[in-house]
């Protein structure tokens, strides 16, 4: 039979390793997308469209443009500022 305090200590120390691994994967793709924001920025700058760069990612035009256009700040108690 194991001990159980033994058990105990390895059930904690791989619950713990799980939430690290889960943590670096975050940082992982929270870097990843900064790069592929800055990609995506770069690529507009050159006068890369909406179209081209959806296609590149593939996703529509419009979807490409819904997640990487610049958000200006939302206008006092509007839920939604379409003209930023």
């Amino acid at each position: 039979m194991t001990d159980p305090a033994a058990a105990r200590r390895e059930l904690t120390v791989a619950a713990q390793d799980v939430e690290a691994a889960k943590e670096r994967g975050r940082s992982a793709v929270a870097a990843a997308d900064e790069r592929l924001r800055a990609a995506v920025d770069a690529a507009r700058e050159a006068g890369v469209l909406w179209g081209e760069i959806g296609d590149t990612l593939g996703m529509r035009r419009g979807n490409a443009y819904q997640r990487f256009r610049h958000r200006g700040p939302s206008l006092p108690g509007a839920k939604h500022n379409r003209f930023a």
